[in-house]
């Protein structure tokens, strides 16, 4: 049991961890490339279901968006203000999206981008008792086209991203209401919460929306196998659900949900379709069977009558069955990915009603992106990776604060292209080229004179083919003389340059986090000696090859709590060091300040790191990897007399400095 507990903390760790891969709520880029190659080639059903498409009014180039600020929207839409409107208008952007990724005409882009920039900039709220389900069915619509339009290099500004999100934003407690938790409430929603989990780059909403989703597919479909029969499972058949004896259109709203979601999680590599494989074959399997007419409802299920829509007359029978549906997701996984079992009727129900459209309220072009997708597509150029080298994750600066924030991107298969960096999800600027940082060496405002509270920062690497991943930290600025700085310095610590061929130490100390174990590499691939008894502290021998040039000492630290994994980096001279040469003088004016004050070097040397201490010896800044003569500090400072301790390529270089009150 315990190593079983065990198992499964590292599992959710390893979740939260990792990355979201964009596009990647329904489809790819691989798999959108897929289909567009199927579609080039003339080949079936993917010509068909495309041709489909294009004849939509959804993917019409006359299409305008219908925005409203408030929606009401009453019981079985009445009154209906706005509420066919909102998913009409998300059906639309993920249509003209669609469109776009297949066909390349900028003018879908172009169509898709303006419903969503006019629903942000408009819409305010939901109201009336059905505003929860139209939220929920209007929003994996309007998702699914941003995330083609954002990632596919449409010409989405970051400003109407940045609104969009906003608008998420006012979604996102529409849809993590737990009220009405049957099937076609309560899937809609869950569907709705992943996609705005892996757009917004929120982890925290993924995994409480993948939790959702077990737990209600559990109350959704009867197992004999679960500890309570509900009254709606009198009949005791596995696989009979909670609206089916309602009618079957309602029922596939919710089930089509559950099964987008479940294709949402899947492309962020968590499968939710593997440990309810039964619960699921079953209920499509015993509903595709009544649905073809391959087999009569028995009396014991619904009085022998379950009907296609309310106020049918009769139940559907053979040998015609009734009520069409597109179950493509469902098949593919079930059958073609995990192999269970060969759902005989749900291929039968597929195959009749092939190519499956889009419609009202939650029915997506599922036959176009899923008929017979493959399951192990992975693109030829992996997705770049990205993290935050600094700040770290849950850092604490003082107000009025200046953040300066480094980034490491690479990309395995190709090249990093562009590195964006969002505040709060305002865009800040985008760094081309390696060393990623901002507020350096160019002001970025939005970084600077931060006042008292709580920021996201966000990083997104898009590469030469267009793939990017994101990742969020969370930093805290407190308020101006109350604040606490780090009681100890953090990172790699040891000698900036050394001869070849001799050895040296390092050691490695994270911010302000439980150390728990490291482990050390440099860029050269050099032995690393590392210290058994304190894996904090290696030591290694300069490589000859390097002579005169600089390397990368890394330490990987794991700490335990999130984010359970931290790396830092050193830069260090191989060779040309100063022995024996006194340090050089290190400079600031004004003296006193301020504001800031600026340190240089009186021979002009770089310099590669500043760390400020105060009077009683504690570390209140440090800032690494800068490379430049000229660096502004003291800004986040409180007045007082400061320490700061210079490094450069000849040594260390300490000045004192003065903040003043008088401004």
């Amino acid at each position: 049991m315990l190593l079983l507990l065990l198992a499964m903390l590292l599992g959710i760790g390893h979740v939260r961890a990792q990355a979201f891969r964009h596009p990647g709520v329904l489809n790819s880029q691989a798999e959108l490339d897929f289909v567009r190659a199927k579609i080039a080639n003339s080949q079936q059903p993917w010509k068909q279901a495309f041709d489909n498409l294009a004849g939509s009014r959804y993917s019409s180039l006359t299409y305008t968006a219908s925005p409203y600020a408030t929606v009401e929207c009453g019981s079985y839409n009445n009154p209906n203000i706005g509420c066919t409107e909102m998913v009409d208008d998300g059906m639309a952007a993920y249509s003209q999206a669609l469109m776009w990724a297949y066909g390349r005409d900028p003018r879908h882009a172009k169509i898709a981008i303006a419903i969503m920039n006019a629903w942000s900039a408009k819409y305010q709220n939901n109201t009336e008792s059905n505003s929860r389900l139209v939220v929920a069915w209007a929003t994996p619509w309007f998702v699914n086209a941003a995330e083609i339009i954002r990632y596919t290099n449409a010409g989405w500004s970051g400003a109407d991203i940045a609104r969009f999100e906003g608008m998420l934003g006012k979604f996102l407690p529409y849809v993590k209401n737990d009220d009405k938790p049957y099937n076609n409430w309560i899937h809609s929603r869950v569907e709705a919460q992943l996609a705005i989990a892996v757009f917004t780059d929120d982890r925290t909403e993924f995994n409480e929306g993948t939790a959702r989703w077990t737990k209600y597919v559990r109350n959704s479909i009867y197992q004999q196998t679960d500890a309570v029969r509900p009254t709606w499972a009198s009949s005791g058949l596995n696989g009979i659900a909670d609206e089916t004896c309602r009618d079957l259109g309602h029922l596939k709203l919710g089930i089509n949900s559950m099964m987008y979601a479940g294709q949402i999680a899947w492309e962020q590599g968590v499968d939710l379709f593997g440990p309810e494989k039964k619960r699921l074959t079953d209920f499509f399997e015993l509903h595709g069977g009544w649905m073809t007419g391959s087999k009569s409802v028995p009396s014991s299920v619904c009085g022998g009558e379950v009907v296609v829509r309310q106020g049918d007359a009769a139940g559907i029978q053979p040998p015609n069955g009734g009520g069409g549906a597109a179950f493509e997701i469902a098949y593919n996984h079930l059958h073609s990915r995990l192999n269970y079992s060969a759902l005989p009727y749900t291929l039968q129900l597929i195959n009749r009603h092939r190519p499956a459209t889009a419609g009202h309220w939650v029915f997506k072009w599922e036959t176009l992106t899923h008929g017979s997708l493959p399951f192990n597509l992975s693109p030829a150029n992996p997705a770049p990776v990205v993290s935050f080298a600094s700040p770290q994750n849950g850092a604490t600066f003082t107000a009025p604060a200046q953040l300066v924030v480094t980034v490491n991107a690479s990309d395995a298969g190709g090249s990093v292209a562009s590195v964006g960096l969002y505040l709060n999800n305002v865009f800040v600027r985008n760094e081309g080229t390696a060393p990623y940082i901002w507020n350096q060496s160019v002001v970025d405002a939005p970084l600077t004179n931060l006042a008292a509270g709580t920021y996201t920062l966000r990083a997104t690497a898009t590469d030469n083919a267009g793939q990017t991943t994101s990742t969020s930290i969370t930093v805290t600025v407190q308020s101006g003389g109350t604040s606490t700085p780090p009681t100890s310095a953090s990172g790699v610590s040891g000698p900036a340059c050394g001869a070849a061929g001799s050895t040296v130490s390092y050691s490695v100390k994270p911010d302000n986090y439980p150390f728990r174990s490291a482990s050390w590499w440099t860029n050269t691939g050099a032995p690393v000696n590392t210290n058994a008894a304190n894996t904090s502290q290696m030591s290694f021998t300069l490589p000859a090859s390097a002579t005169g040039s600089s390397i990368q000492v890394t330490a990987g630290v794991n700490i335990d709590v999130a984010p359970w994994y931290v790396e830092y980096t050193k830069t260090v001279q191989v060779g040309n060091c100063p022995a024996g040469r006194a340090q050089p003088a290190s400079e600031a004016f004004p003296l006193p300040f301020s504001a800031s004050t600026t340190l240089h070097l009186a021979d002009h040397s770089l310099i590669d790191e500043v760390v400020v201490y105060n009077m009683k010896g504690v570390e209140v800044y440090r800032a690494r990897n800068l490379h430049r003569a000229d660096v502004e500090v003291g800004k986040a400072l409180l007045p007082g007399l400061y320490v700061a301790h210079l490094y450069s390529s000849t040594g260390l270089s300490v000045v004192k400095i003065l903040k003043s009150t008088e401004q």
